[in-house]
């Protein structure tokens, strides 16, 4: 296997260096720790002190048991290193993914189908924290937790973390959505995704910057919601038009969208009352036709949309990715970013792994299915992507790489499936399922 995030990992470091160094000059070539092997340091984080980390990385690098390099060091170092390049890398190896892998990559009826969401990220609790992430302080105590919000975009039937943002708390989740949504159509072919959103996101803006992009989207909508023109609704599938009066057009931020809204006099949509098992009423705003999505598949596909949740999961407790090395915005931001690229490679790996376990799915019901173990190949990976970064030994890369799918092929788990609607009506979150 010759994964796409390493060799674009390498690529970067070769070709575009100098484009990531805050202060000219900083990451020559004579340097002890290049700007590679301190990208390549932030991304295998393992949640240790930042002394033993590199202590580790050194020896693994160099085989010196001798050659140190303090934390202050590396600390410094990192300050001249923008967050931008574990984005970038992400995306040149997200485009070359979805272009190699264009016809076999899974897709409902040739769309992509991906769930918009936001998370709370806990930071740490320092003044400088504080401050540079704008979180208030309710006392000398600080009782105000300190927290950021991040925004993801998540291609539900690939398992890829297309886009994400973090940000201050007070951003909220809609407005960093638009920002997810800008950045994935440089990735994907927005015209041919199907993008799905909880009670949190109807908005006007959001439905005209979709199909401003010629995209479509499935958003669940509150009791509350429309609910003048859901009443004049004859049938429970069927398309309306929400006036664009004034207020609705004043509250859209984006000046060239609000501008395009003024000129409309309505919005036209699909708006779908589901009854659910549980005998409730969900009902949905969409604009695919039913050619594309009938009433039905329309619900299966909401129902897909717990697995951003369940993705969320895998970042913060099998990646830690809020167990953060430093205290400064900058640094937060090269942890964050770096382990959503290393969350990608681990996809691309399970990716591997099913395409060799194809067999197994014979054995697969309605009930039951056969899981990669992510915390097993995590820390195999983790343990081992220095040695495939590090090695020009082709033949070694191979075998590592073998190793390391037969390892996680070895540990694979038969788990139950979960009804997705199980409970979401009570909690307004579906239960996050088995990994």
């Amino acid at each position: 296997m010759n994964s796409v995030f390493c060799t674009c990992c390498e690529n970067v470091f070769n070709y575009k260096r100098e484009i990531y160094a805050l202060k000219k000059g900083k990451f020559s070539r004579d340097r002890k720790m290049t700007m590679g092997d301190l990208t390549n340091y932030t991304i295998i984080n393992n949640g240790k002190t930042t002394a033993l980390e590199a202590d580790e990385f050194i020896l693994e690098k160099y085989g010196d048991w001798e050659m140190t390099m303090s934390k202050q060091n590396i600390s410094q170092q990192r300050m001249f290193l923008d967050p931008q390049i574990f984005k970038d890398m992400n995306y040149d190896s997200l485009i070359e993914i979805y272009t190699q892998n264009e016809s076999t990559l899974n897709k409902f009826k040739g769309y992509y189908v991906c769930g918009g969401d936001s998370t709370i990220v806990e930071l740490p609790n320092h003044v400088m924290t504080r401050n540079e992430w704008n979180v208030p302080d309710d006392s000398l105590n600080y009782t105000n937790p300190t927290r950021a919000r991040a925004s993801g975009f998540y291609d539900l039937k690939n398992e890829f973390m297309l886009d994400s943002v973090i940000d201050e708390i007070n951003i909220g989740e809609r407005e960093l959505v638009f920002q997810n949504i800008e950045n994935v159509s440089h990735v994907i072919d927005f015209e041919k995704t199907i993008s799905i959103y909880d009670r949190g996101y109807p908005s006007i803006e959001l439905f005209l910057a979709i199909t401003e992009k010629k995209g479509k989207f499935i958003v669940r909508l509150k009791d509350t919601d429309y609910k003048k023109v859901r009443n004049n609704m004859k049938k429970n599938d069927e398309w309306v038009k929400i006036p664009l009066d004034k207020i609705k057009t004043n509250k859209i931020k984006n000046p060239e969208i609000r501008k395009k809204a003024e000129k409309k006099h309505y919005l036209k949509a699909r708006i779908v009352n589901i009854t659910l098992p549980n005998g409730k009423v969900e009902t949905l705003i969409t604009n695919p036709p039913k050619k594309i999505a009938n009433k039905d598949e329309l619900n299966e596909l909401y129902a897909e949309r717990w697995k951003i949740e369940t993705n969320f999961d895998v970042l913060k407790n099998k990646l830690d990715i809020e167990n953060f090395s430093g205290i400064k915005r900058i640094i937060i931001e090269q942890d964050f970013y770096s382990q959503i690229f290393m969350h990608n490679l681990l996809n691309e790996y399970k990716m591997q792994i099913n395409k060799n376990n194809k067999n197994k799915k014979e054995e697969e019901s309605n009930y039951k299915e056969y899981k990669v173990n992510v915390n097993i190949l995590a820390g195999k990976l983790k343990g081992f992507l220095l040695k495939i970064l590090y090695t020009d030994d082709l033949d070694e890369k191979r075998k590592i790489n073998e190793y390391i799918l037969r390892t996680a092929e070895k540990h694979m788990q038969l788990v139950k499936k979960k009804n997705p609607h199980q409970e979401q009506e009570n909690t307004g979150k579906i239960n996050t399922p088995q990994i």
